[in-house]
């Protein structure tokens, strides 16, 4: 492979390996051709045969569900995973409400992205109806133990801590004991009625539709801290508590423009 990397013939694979993952896109949008990884497919051979050698490049996956479609298609999507081997996987499912709701679809990729769960290190779900949450804690039965970073938007906040399937499932895919990301937009009565948080390890918390009547969120995230302001107050529709933190940590409120987590960047 060597003789067909001139002039750097020098350069040994791991650098050009690190090259290449250094050309994916940080847009968090789904995988282009035009784009890292696909395009390094089509420069030569040996590109080709060094980027289907690095897991890394097939660890970032962005499903879009649209119009009763999932771009990249599940077939890909199940490549990509194989491809990956044991890399620290980046995934993200969100959905164009404008089409309407696709519950099959999105169950179909949560089904995929399940037994690799212990492989997890940022998952970002925006899960329209109890139907795809069930499957997420139906498929989520394992403590994800490399998962840092961990989004949830309910796209359908109406239906009550009841439907969920198994309470105890949903727990372990939040209690991951490495999170340090917290982004939640959903039913206040799900995220306060899970034991086992750590919420002592998060850094990062983002809390979208944040209501009056939802202050049983305040005496969780209480904890004293050092010096500087006495604490942060709601956003939009403020309760009547405080709540303080020890820094770092970055916090936010308020109402969503959207109900989507944030994509990976």
């Amino acid at each position: 492979m060597a003789e067909t990397f001139t002039p750097w013939t020098d350069l040994p694979l791991d650098l050009w390996r690190e090259i290449f993952i250094q050309a994916l896109p940080t847009s968090g949008e789904q995988a282009r051709i035009d784009d890292a990884p696909l395009v390094l497919l089509r420069v030569c051979r040996d590109w080709k045969k060094l980027a289907l050698e690095t897991p890394r490049l097939w660890a970032t996956i962005n499903v879009e569900i649209y119009a009763g479609r999932v771009r990249p298609p599940l077939c890909q999507i199940s490549t990509w995973l194989k491809r990956s081997l044991e890399a620290p996987l980046h995934i993200s499912i969100n959905q164009t409400m404008q089409w309407g709701i696709d519950e099959s679809n999105a169950v179909r990729v949560i089904e995929l992205f399940a037994p690799h769960i212990s492989r997890w290190s940022t998952a970002m779900f925006a899960l329209p109806t109890a139907s795809t949450v069930n499957a997420l804690v139906t498929n989520s039965t394992k403590i994800p133990n490399q998962l840092e970073a961990l989004g949830l938007a309910f796209m359908q906040t109406t239906y009550l801590l009841s439907e969920l399937q198994t309470l105890e499932n949903l727990s372990t895919l939040i209690r991951a004991p490495k999170m340090r990301s917290l982004n939640y937009d959903g039913p206040f009565n799900i995220l306060t009625g899970i034991d086992g948080i750590q919420w002592d390890r998060l850094t990062e918390l983002m809390l979208a539709n944040v209501r009056r009547d939802s202050p049983s969120l305040s005496p969780r995230l209480t904890r004293p801290f050092a010096g500087g302001d006495p604490g942060i107050e709601f956003g939009h529709t403020p309760t009547q508590r405080h709540l303080t933190f020890p820094r770092p940590f970055e916090v936010l409120f308020g109402q969503a423009e959207a109900a989507y987590p944030t994509r990976l960047r």
